[in-house]
């Protein structure tokens, strides 16, 4: 599982979780990679023939879903105030869209 400083990037899998069921980069085919759960850290196929993946079930998946909702993931993003200008300009366009529906 995760801690409590967990960004939406741990979930993902990483290159060096992958396993390879064919070691013939031109066998496309046969290329079935195995990964790690995100949620639960189990063996997980990763193909189309896994509904749930890269989850190893439909329980670990709602988890997940859960944990988004809850707010437990965070994409990591650059704190940012706005200018006036861009204030002044996202006005202009809730009274635009203010008068639209007015007149609608």
């Amino acid at each position: 599982m995760f801690d409590d400083n967990k960004s939406a990037f741990d979930c993902l899998p990483r290159v060096e979780d992958f396993i390879f069921m064919s070691s013939d980069p031109k066998d496309v085919k046969n290329h079935t990679r195995i990964v790690r759960c995100p949620q639960c850290g189990k063996d997980s196929e990763y193909s189309p023939h896994n509904a749930f993946r890269p989850f190893c079930s439909e329980r670990c998946r709602l988890i997940d879903l859960g944990e988004w909702a809850d707010g437990s993931y965070k994409v990591p993003t650059e704190p940012h105030e706005m200018t006036a200008e861009e204030l002044d300009l996202l006005e202009k366009e809730l009274e635009k869209a203010d008068r639209l529906r007015e007149e609608s």
